[in-house]
């Protein structure tokens, strides 16, 4: 707020040392002789028992003077504090909604202000998990407010709920929007492209990428996953080489190793040896489950009932199941899976 009444500010005590729970008590005690300074006197307390962590409280104030605050100073720290105290008290939804009504009334008061207000009611979905209405005050946004960073939220956004195309579309503009700086922003706008079925597409901006950063792993990586899906191997073989020299922990890559050494060499020792490197560096849940079956597969293959057991018993494990599986139920199709990213 641009003012403070005096008596307020003679409540301080020193950086540190306030007691903003006393602090609001001396505020509201102080209408009485100061009814002119009403509004501002109500927000300051609001702003005292929030940070008090006096949460309930707060909130009961807001509510109850928030009708008789006109003053817009005093109105956007009022709502400040009640949002504030809300989350706190995790009431999320809520808060939301009276981020709306702060949308609304900057609207009116501060036309100038209302990106930051949009931007703050996406943020408050996103943490919620509501990708859509994050997305879609998002959305709201000029077109000139929106920088790098803004679409590269966006583009994270569209890919949580598998919209490929919008995803893509953002990590280029913030691409864009960063020319040269980053070839990461050009590689996820291939990898988003692919995602969507359009490789082809694709290949255009990981060379853009490679071209910006000749060590870009990801980049290697996902050209050698095209070349791998159209059956051209050599290629595929020097990108996820390239892709080892600059990031030799990448489990990925050794998954479609092994898929390499299999399918198209008919190697099993190989195979296994690159899964089971593969099983070493850390893989996500996902990848787990797909190295872990793979691993059964090609154990029984050459045997080795043993490992077969262990790893199928492993990947039920990780899918969360404890049960036995009998022999019969194993997939036993020639291909193994790979890794898509």
């Amino acid at each position: 707020m641009k003012h403070m009444p005096e008596f307020i500010q003679a409540t301080y005590s020193g950086e540190g040392k306030s007691d903003y729970a006393l602090k609001a008590k001396i505020t509201m005690e102080g209408l009485a002789a100061h009814p002119e300074e009403a509004e501002y006197i109500y927000a300051y307390a609001a702003c005292f028992l929030h940070i008090a962590k006096q949460e309930e409280a707060c909130v009961a104030h807001c509510f109850k003077y928030l009708p008789q605050i006109t003053i817009w100073d005093c109105r956007q720290d009022t709502l400040n504090a009640l949002i504030g105290a809300l989350e706190a008290l995790n009431k999320f939804s809520e808060a939301i909604e009276i981020r709306k009504q702060m949308l609304e009334e900057t609207k009116t008061n501060t036309p100038g202000e209302v990106s930051f207000d949009i931007r703050e009611i996406a943020e408050a979905y996103e943490q919620q998990a509501d990708y859509e209405n994050a997305i879609a005050y998002y959305e709201m946004l000029d077109e000139k407010e929106r920088q790098g960073n803004i679409y590269e939220k966006m583009a994270t956004l569209y890919e949580k709920i598998k919209d490929f195309n919008n995803a893509a579309a953002n990590y280029l503009k913030a691409a864009q929007h960063y020319a040269r700086d980053s070839a990461w922003y050009w590689s996820n706008t291939g990898r988003t492209l692919a995602l969507a079925g359009k490789e082809d597409e694709s290949k255009f901006y990981f060379e853009v990428a490679l071209k910006i950063d000749p060590q870009d792993a990801y980049s290697h990586y996902y050209m050698g996953f095209m070349y791998q899906n159209k059956g051209d191997v050599y290629r595929a073989l020097h990108h996820y080489t390239e892709a080892l020299k600059s990031q030799p922990e990448f489990p990925e890559v050794y998954t479609n190793l092994g898929a390499i050494c299999f399918n198209e060499e008919g190697d099993i020792k190989g195979a296994i040896e690159n899964i089971e490197t593969a099983l070493q560096q850390n893989p996500d849940t996902n990848l787990l489950i797909t190295l872990y079956l793979n691993l059964s597969q090609l154990y029984k293959k050459i045997s080795d009932y043993d490992n077969h057991e262990y790893y199928k018993a492993k990947m039920l494990q990780t899918i969360g199941f404890d049960v036995e599986m009998d022999d019969e139920e194993d997939d036993d199709d020639d291909d193994f899976e790979t890794d898509d990213g």
